[in-house]
């Protein structure tokens, strides 16, 4: 039934085009907000004076902007890291494009052969 969602999404003229624009934006504010309060979160687990660097007024403003000027899918990535070596791999993290989601074709269990 997915397949089939897509199948017909690709059919109908401009829904790609919509998809892959919505891939490229950026993040806003509060999308930031929750990346900066992970970036605290993760600095905690290290040392201390770091965490209080990351912390400072000055800090904040700096990681805001950085992530504003991001690409959202690497924000999102940020945001769900559990780890300082993870929120690292995310800022060289490469963008999924929706062909990336699709089942790889090998692993498709087939009733009937597709050709004759």
């Amino acid at each position: 039934m997915k397949a089939m969602r897509l199948a017909m999404a690709m059919i109908i003229p401009g829904t790609l085009a919509l998809l892959a624009a919505q891939c490229d934006q950026k993040p806003g504010t509060a999308m930031c907000g929750r990346y900066y309060r992970n970036v605290v979160r993760l600095s905690r687990t290290g040392s201390q004076a770091i965490a209080n660097v990351v912390a400072a007024p000055a800090a904040k403003q700096t990681v805001m902007d950085y992530c504003l000027d991001q690409p959202r899918f690497q924000i999102e990535c940020g945001i769900d890291a559990a780890s300082l070596s993870a929120l690292q791999a995310c800022e060289t993290s490469e963008k999924k494009t929706i062909f990336d989601s699709l089942p790889d074709f090998e692993s498709l269990e087939v009733e009937e052969p597709l050709l004759p």
